[in-house]
C-alpha cells in the first residue's frame, strides 16, 4: 500500500466504529485509515456512530434515544487498536483526548494515528500530549462552515494552524483529496461515487 503521504488522497473507510463487525471488515480492506467517532462516556472512550436509515438521505436519520446495554457497547480501549485509526472526537472536554492518547499508546499506535475536530482547545491539548499524532481541523458546511474557514484562515496567518479538512463547496484549487467510504460496504470491489453519502472529497491543507 502507498502511503497517503506519497501524494495521491487517502482512502478513509468512514463509519468504521458502526460496530464490531464494521471495524474488522475495515481492518481487512486496504483503507489507510478507519475513522472512528469517539465519545466520552465515563471514564472510558465509547466508539459509536449514528447509522444513516437510507444513503445519501442525511436528514433521515436513525438516533439511539437510550444507550446501548454497557456489555453492548463498543469501546475504544477494548478493539485491539493497531495503528491506521482515524479519530474524529466529539467531545469537548479535555479528558477525551486523555483517554484517546491512553488507549493509543497502551496499543502501540500513537505514530500510526490521526484526529480531527473542529475544535481548535482539543486539537492544541493533542498537540501538547501527543505531537505524534497528526491532527486536521474539521470544517462543515454552510454558515458554520464559513466561519471556521475563517478562524483557520487566522490560525494559518499567526502560525498556529495544523492542517484541515473541510467541505469543497467552500473554494476550488485543491491541494489534495480525502475520499471516505462507508465501512459496511467495504466488501464491494467497486464503488461508485455518484453522489453517495458514504464517499466525500473533502480539502486538505
Amino acid at each position: 500500500m502507498i502511503s497517503p503521504r506519497a501524494g495521491r488522497p487517502w482512502l478513509i473507510l468512514h463509519r468504521a466504529s458502526d460496530s464490531a463487525a464494521a471495524l474488522g471488515r475495515g481492518r481487512a480492506a486496504a483503507a489507510d485509515y478507519l475513522e472512528l467517532d469517539v465519545w466520552l462516556e465515563g471514564s472510558r472512550v465509547a466508539l459509536r456512530h449514528d447509522p444513516l436509515l437510507i444513503p445519501g438521505f442525511p436528514w433521515l436519520t436513525r438516533r439511539r434515544v437510550l444507550p446501548l446495554p454497557r456489555l453492548r457497547r463498543f469501546w475504544l480501549d477494548g478493539v485491539g487498536l493497531e495503528g491506521r485509526v482515524f479519530l474524529d472526537l466529539k467531545y469537548a472536554r479535555p479528558e477525551l483526548v486523555d483517554r484517546c492518547v491512553s488507549a493509543l499508546r497502551s496499543a502501540g499506535g500513537l505514530a500510526d494515528a490521526t484526529a480531527s475536530t473542529p475544535i481548535w482547545a482539543q486539537l492544541d491539548y493533542l498537540a501538547r500530549l501527543a505531537p505524534e499524532i497528526d491532527r486536521f481541523y474539521s470544517i462543515g458546511r454552510g454558515d458554520a462552515g464559513t466561519a471556521a474557514w475563517r478562524r483557520y484562515e487566522e490560525r494559518v496567518e499567526t502560525g498556529r494552524a495544523c492542517r484541515c479538512i473541510g467541505n469543497p463547496r467552500r473554494r476550488s484549487g485543491w491541494a489534495c483529496c480525502v475520499i471516505t467510504a462507508c465501512a459496511r460496504f467495504a466488501t464491494r470491489s467497486t464503488i461508485s461515487m455518484g453522489g453517495w453519502r458514504w464517499w466525500r472529497p473533502v480539502r486538505v491543507v
